[in-house]
């Protein structure tokens, strides 16, 4: 990952008077952007509230070692429709980051996650009637 999004690890890079640390998880690790999306505990509770939406049966343990594979073939191998339920599932933790930031109320992790789910359905059935997209 490139730091091309203002994370905190980027701002302090950038001389920003920020606290580096992750402000989704306890672990008071720097917010780098692999972090944020894929390592801090709140985003691993999200991406395994995804996988059970979606009837993926796995642990947060294993989440990245199989569930992708098991993943596309749950939702029919759209590399589209995959695509952008991932984009959905990024769009959603930055959106609920910036809530924590900003100091306005914060979701659990499955109410975001549901909450994903169902942005991502609307998404989805927008672009298949407007451009036929599947």
């Amino acid at each position: 990952m490139k730091d091309r999004i203002l994370t905190h690890k980027v701002m302090v890079k950038r001389c920003f008077n920020c606290d580096p640390e992750c402000v989704m998880c306890p672990t008071n690790l720097m917010e780098t952007t692999f972090h944020l999306f894929f390592q801090c505990s709140y985003v691993r509770q999200v991406w395994q509230c995804m996988g059970q939406l979606v009837q993926l049966d796995v642990s947060a343990e294993r989440l990245w070692e199989v569930s992708w594979s098991q993943y596309k073939m749950s939702i029919g191998g759209s590399k589209r429709v995959w695509l952008t339920r991932i984009m959905a599932v990024l769009w959603g933790v930055w959106k609920q980051r910036n809530s924590r930031i900003f100091g306005r109320p914060w979701k659990p992790a499955w109410l975001l996650a549901r909450d994903i789910k169902e942005e991502t359905e609307m998404w989805l059935k927008c672009c298949r009637s407007s451009v036929g997209i599947g």
